[in-house]
């Protein structure tokens, strides 16, 4: 019996070839993209992460980054969406590194452009303009870097200096917020704005500040608005306070009572106030001599020792001895001044302003809790002498005074259960772990792989190699019939009665269907197969 030796390259191009057009077409484009899915799934297993390198990159700047880094050779992808640009996460600081010290992302502006080359011949005036446009663009990008604000724009407006005092005028700025959408600016992140610019240029006031939003709404305000600032730190003040007090009791009263058994409040009356006393007082009964002055004067004869002429008796020798006549002396006068000092007191008072005035506590405690022998649970109410004392050391813990109205409910009460948030501190489990997020994307690929070859490829070639098989059974029949010397041969006969003694070619038929095609030929034409069989047996004897 002759035997045809067929590659399976061969055959299945056989195979395509005796099929339609429109089939073979459909086959083919279904294993090219079996492949190319097979190929991006591998591809895409293996790729490496990108991460942001640079966010909201304006088209002048994400050129020159985009020169560089294919410069350096580091891949990157640009998103169509934000038009943010990526590198793999390996190489991220790697890129970052050689931008920053080509200097890709320094447009010139701000501070940058001081260092330029100034031509000759350039006046005071663009000096002075050029400083402070360098100091908008340095403050713009200093506010930039609040996660808020997307993009900030500073103008200032300062006047020359006059030598003049009463002519001088004050600077002022004016601060243009593009913020994020969905990101709020509150009134502490303005004042930090307001400040911020007006402590960068001299003379700057935060009065003449003003910080308008993309919206056109203007976010600084002054005048009546700081009262209502003023009244959000009162608010937040007093609440402090009280969060204290609150937090003293709950560590006081902890350890006396299990976890959640115990409910405190702390009601705060703050002062705001502020008050500043001067006051000046004497005491009349208390004098002490300060200083004294006593003028006296005394009148006598005054011609008594003034007699002749004046020098003749010291040119005349001593008479005798005698006694000197006395004379009488008129009365004089004799004035006192005496200055006292009256006891003076000064008193200058100040009150502070956040000055408790008066506390309101109020502290729950929940009821005891007692199991009979049975195991019923009951509730046990606090006696009177237990919440006494709890009211006790709830006085001493805020420094209870009377005087200034405080006030300390303490009550029991019977505690609804309430199911507790139970947190888990167990360590994550391996499906949190980086690894099985890659072993999940590897068997995603396998199996996709395997759906492929098992549901594409695989019968797509059983349908072409049971096509051919029928094709040959039916060229085969057809020879037995017209009785050609091939057919007897067996040689045509090769898909049911010559490959019984075959042994089994992958993707043809088993044992049983060639036992069953062999048998529906037997039935058709008996005397033709009887024939072959004759040849077969005699072929035997002759190579035995």
């Amino acid at each position: 019996m002759a035997e045809t030796n067929v590659s399976p390259s061969a055959n299945l191009l056989a195979q395509l070839a005796g099929n339609d057009v429109l089939r073979q077409l459909l086959i083919l484009v279904g294993i090219a993209a079996s492949v190319a899915v097979g190929v991006a799934a591998v591809m895409w297993t293996q790729g490496s992460d990108y991460r942001t390198l640079y966010a909201n990159v304006e088209p002048q700047r994400a050129a020159g980054v985009v020169d560089a880094l294919n410069a350096a050779g580091i891949p990157y992808k640009i998103q169509d969406s934000t038009g943010s640009i990526m590198v793999p996460t390996k190489q991220l600081h790697d890129a970052r590194i050689k931008l920053a010290g080509q200097g890709v992302m320094r447009d010139g502006s701000g501070m940058a452009m001081l260092e330029q080359e100034q031509g000759f011949g350039v006046s005071e005036f663009m000096q002075s303009k050029k400083f402070h446009y360098a100091l908008e663009q340095e403050l713009g990008s200093t506010i930039e870097s609040m996660h808020q604000v997307r993009k900030a724009r500073v103008h200032l407006a300062i006047p020359k200096q006059s030598v003049f005092v009463r002519d001088r005028k004050p600077a002022s700025a004016s601060i243009m917020l593009d913020v994020f959408p969905g990101s709020i600016i509150d009134k502490q992140n303005v004042g930090a704005i307001v400040n911020l610019v007006a402590s960068s240029i001299s003379g700057l006031s935060p009065e003449q500040v003003t910080v308008v939003d993309q919206q056109g709404q203007q976010l600084s305000y002054q005048g009546d608005q700081d009262d209502l600032g003023l009244s959000s730190r009162q608010f937040t003040y007093r609440q402090r306070i009280e969060d204290a007090y609150q937090e003293s009791i709950e560590e006081l009263l902890g350890p006396l009572a299990d976890a959640g058994q115990v409910r405190v409040k702390v009601a705060a009356d703050i002062d705001f106030s502020s008050a500043e006393e001067s006051r000046e007082s004497w005491t009349p009964t208390s004098k002490v001599i300060r200083s004294e002055q006593i003028n006296e004067q005394i009148r006598g004869d005054v011609n008594a020792n003034a007699t002749g002429i004046p020098g003749a008796l010291s040119n005349q020798p001593p008479g005798n001895g005698g006694v000197r006549e006395e004379t009488t002396a008129d009365a004089g006068n004799r004035s006192i001044v005496r200055n006292y000092e009256i006891e003076r007191i000064l008193n200058h008072s100040s009150t502070p302003t956040g000055m408790v005035r008066r506390l309101s506590v109020a502290v729950v405690v929940a009821n005891h809790q007692r199991a009979d022998d049975e195991g019923n649970v009951s509730s046990v109410e606090v006696s009177p002498a237990e919440l006494e004392k709890l009211n006790l050391l709830v006085r001493d813990a805020i420094g209870f005074d009377a005087n200034r109205g405080d006030r300390v409910t303490v009550v029991s009460a019977d505690f609804r259960p309430v199911e507790s948030a139970e947190f888990d501190t167990a360590e994550p489990g391996f499906w949190e772990l980086p690894w099985f997020a890659n072993l999940v994307k590897q068997s995603l690929v396998g199996i996709g792989v395997l759906f492929i070859v098992f549901a594409i490829l695989r019968p797509g070639m059983r349908t072409l190699m049971q096509a051919q098989i029928t094709n040959a059974s039916h060229a085969g029949q057809q020879a037995i019939a017209d009785g050609s010397e091939d057919g007897v041969s067996g040689e045509v006969l090769h898909p049911a009665i010559a490959a019984l003694g075959a042994p089994p070619i992958a993707g043809r038929m088993g044992f049983e269907d060639k036992m069953t095609e062999v048998r529906s030929v037997v039935d058709e034409n008996p005397q033709r197969v009887a024939q072959v069989m004759k040849k077969w047996v005699a072929e035997e004897n002759g190579k035995s």
